[in-house]
């Protein structure tokens, strides 16, 4: 193998590596986790909205939760109802937090936010409910 095909076939290596570590942080992987919270996503078909459930660890939710979410335009907040649901409208297509108050935040990078045009639907796993 010459060098130059070697010299290639070496940028072609690290170019697929950096891929890899790109969609693993990412908002196409669907999964998060920050110490006592674990958040899973999908598009609720609900444009601009974050929405979702925060449970515990047996799956049972968490009732008056506050939680916010962050865009660029600014902080969203509400609290979770009585089966641990939350529904939060945001300004700008580009989520870039979610936080569970004293639980947890999960913060996405601006360059990685999150595509809020079709809307998120969350699942938040609170590990280690008090």
């Amino acid at each position: 193998m010459t060098r130059t095909k070697r010299t290639i076939l070496l940028f072609v290596l690290v170019w697929l590596a950096a891929m890899i570590v790109l969609v693993r942080l990412s908002p196409w992987y669907p999964s998060q986790r920050d110490g006592t919270i674990h958040v899973t996503w999908s598009d609720s078909g609900n444009a601009r909205h974050a929405s979702g459930v925060v449970v515990d660890s047996h799956d049972n939710p968490i009732a008056g939760l506050p939680v916010s979410v962050a865009d660029t335009s600014g902080d969203h907040h509400t609290t979770t109802d009585a089966q641990g649901r939350f529904d939060v409208e945001v300004g700008t297509p580009e989520l870039i937090e979610l936080q569970v108050e004293d639980r947890g935040t999960i913060h996405w990078p601006l360059a990685f936010g999150l595509d809020m045009t079709d809307g998120i639907k969350f699942k938040v796993v609170v590990e280690n409910d008090n």
